[in-house]
């Protein structure tokens, strides 16, 4: 795992090494064994290193035999060794066991549909110098992150924004339709990046830019859910447990410790499993729990490890607020709400004091259908879009009276945001069902400017329509825009940045594509029925873990933040709704802002998620809009 950045300046001038270097710098946290470039001219590579393999060798960019092609890259390849083995024999010639030279001799005998042959997660920088070509690359979830901006003349690229923020001439105004998107969805699309004429590369998306400056965009992988496949159940967990054993075993290879985020649910559950059958010696296990029960899985977590004879660790946490909050708020790249950020940086700080690599169950719920709005979809089109008109009309009333911005199982918002989604095709539903901020919260925080710049935008119809082209129905359109944007924009952004905080490298087995491909060409009733999601990993894994971890609901991975806000972080919340920081103020009113916290901390209601969204995007700005 590792941290790129570059600069290719295509109208032909120099680029700015001081720069470059200035950029790298900022990458540091994610690769701190060390740095390297590499510059001709008008294009220089930059890169930092966490050496995972090859320690000795494996130093980047790296280039072919000539030198003419040089590549960077941020991630992991793990079919590296078969590739290798194919390129060895047609003759190419290899100076390091890195699977990142492999890279470089596919790209000579492949050109870009070299990224077809890639089993893995990277994001990629590679420069053709007999065509003058640029090549921009991610991986096909969107599991590794780069961002980029064109324009005077220049192509400037990076894993992280801070990154590409430290070359002076990338863009910095704020985009209030961008805004509007995150308060709604507590993430930023990549469709829809934060900063005008910043772009972030999209999952399964490359680019080619040459000396003409015009960058050409193309995908070369989409996820597929037909034609479907004839399976029984049985022979479809017996397919599935096959994939992901090979997908946990390629994800093994490593030439520094390595282990397992473990948190007793079924998804991380089932990968230590099947790194228990594959991985000789004992497999390090990491779990964090609470002071606040109600927040802890460590007896569960402690069940699996047993029932494996792992080498458990685990650490009940009674975390200073304040202290955490602020390393949190200063690895987040962009404001991101998710409060799972703060647990991802507490375990991920906790495991890399043991290990440098850990695998994670990311993935699992936007593959196998594990969410409770799933079931608000199929309880929606089996019988409330049935009900007669005058019962609707009773009902869709009464839930628009009700106060939006209640606790994520309060009943009477649950309904308001049932009702609302309800009237949205599948995947507007899913957006607006996935939301805590309701049309007077949103009001409520905007400045007059900023409501009439987002005046008739409708933030949920507007991400689902990124999707407007697909075929995909029912069950199968609400995972296609899982898996095409909040998978990659939300869950996977916040394990790179907290995980990379620490320096620790995060693998993702249920995201291997093969796996992906398979699972989503199974029917709907294979993954989820009523209220059972994640049928399929069940029936896999029915003989292997204990009754306990397979009966489980869903807990998602919480902290006591509601707690957190009425205590010992109400008057750092109050403080950075009450300062002025320029630019933000344009659009976000504070005093609005600090409407909620005081009601949350009477306990009139529970703003939880509200106030957490406005308090990580005035934070974000009071750290970068000084340089924006």
């Amino acid at each position: 795992m590792c941290g790129i950045c570059g600069i290719y300046q295509y109208d032909g001038r120099l680029f700015d090494e001081a720069v470059l270097a200035r950029m790298s710098e900022h990458l540091r946290h994610r690769g701190p064994d060390g740095g390297g470039f590499w510059s001709a001219g008008k294009i220089g590579l930059g890169h930092r290193r966490l050496s995972i393999i090859d320690s000795e060798g494996g130093a980047q960019p790296i280039g072919n035999e000539t030198g003419e092609i040089q590549i960077c890259v941020n991630g992991e390849i793990y079919n590296h060794r078969e590739l290798r083995r194919g390129l060895e024999q047609k003759g190419h010639v290899f100076k390091t066991r890195s699977d990142s030279e492999v890279i470089v001799h596919l790209y000579e005998e492949k050109g870009t549909r070299f990224l077809e042959e890639l089993n893995g997660m990277f994001a990629i920088a590679l420069w053709d110098a007999r065509k003058d070509l640029l090549l921009l690359a991610r991986d096909r979830l969107g599991i590794k992150p780069l961002v980029y901006h064109v324009g005077g003349g220049r192509l400037v690229f990076a894993s992280e924004l801070r990154s590409l923020l430290a070359h002076p001439e990338v863009p910095r105004e704020l985009d209030p339709q961008a805004l509007h998107l995150y308060f709604n969805h507590e993430f930023f699309p990549a469709q829809r990046p934060l900063l005008k004429g910043v772009k972030k590369l999209q999952p399964a998306e490359f680019l080619v830019l040459t000396g003409d400056g015009e960058p050409k965009l193309e995908r070369y992988w989409e996820p597929g859910f037909a034609p479907k496949l004839s399976l029984t159940p049985e022979q479809a967990a017996q397919t599935f447990r096959g994939l992901l054993a090979g997908s946990v075993q390629k994800q093994l290879m490593s030439d520094v410790p390595l282990g397992a985020f473990l948190s007793g649910g079924i998804d991380s559950s089932s990968i230590v499993a099947l790194m228990a059958a594959h991985q000789p010696g004992k497999v390090k296990t990491f779990s964090l729990g609470f002071d606040d029960r109600s927040y802890s899985e460590l007896p569960y977590a402690r069940l699996v490890a047993e029932r494996f004879g792992t080498e458990h660790h685990e650490e009940v946490l009674r975390p200073d607020a304040l202290q955490v909050v602020d390393v949190v708020l200063d690895h987040m790249d962009e404001p991101i709400a998710d409060m799972a950020a703060i647990p991802t940086f507490l375990v991920s700080s906790f495991a890399r004091k043991h290990v440098t690599v850990c695998l994670s169950g990311d993935g699992g719920d936007e593959l196998l259908a594990g969410y409770d709005r799933h079931l608000a979809s199929q309880i929606c089109e089996k019988f409330y879009r049935h009900l007669p008109g005058t019962v609707r009309g009773f009902v869709e009333p009464l839930a628009a009276t009700i106060a939006g911005g209640s606790g994520k199982k309060n009943a009477a918002d649950m309904l308001r945001r049932f009702v609302e989604g309800a009237a949205k095709d599948p995947r507007g539903r899913q957006m607006r069902w996935q939301s805590f901020m309701s049309p007077e919260i949103v009001s409520s925080l905007y400045t007059a400017e900023m409501q009439s710049q987002v005046r008739g935008m409708d933030a949920f119809d507007a991400v689902a329509r990124i999707l407007s082209g697909s075929e995909a129905a029912g069950l199968d359109q609400e995972l296609e825009l899982e898996q095409r944007l909040y998978l990659p924009d939300d869950i996977l952004m916040k394990t790179d940045w907290m995980s990379m905080a620490v320096s620790l490298e995060v693998r993702v087995p249920f995201l291997d594509h093969e796996l992906v491909d398979f699972v989503n060409r199974l029917p709907a009733g294979m993954k989820r029925r009523w209220n059972r999601g994640k049928l399929l990993l069940h029936d896999a894994m029915r003989d292997e873990l204990p009754p306990a971890i397979l009966k489980r609901r869903k807990q998602g991975f919480g902290i006591p933040l509601k707690g957190w806000l009425q205590g010992p972080l109400f008057e750092r919340v109050d403080a950075a709704f009450s300062r002025s920081s320029g630019t933000l103020d344009r659009f976000i009113d504070r005093r609005g802002a600090r409407a909620l916290l005081a009601a949350h901390q009477k306990r009139q209601r529970d703003y939880t998620h509200q106030i957490w969204s406005a308090f990580v995007l005035c934070e974000w700005a009071e750290r970068n809009l000084g340089r924006l």
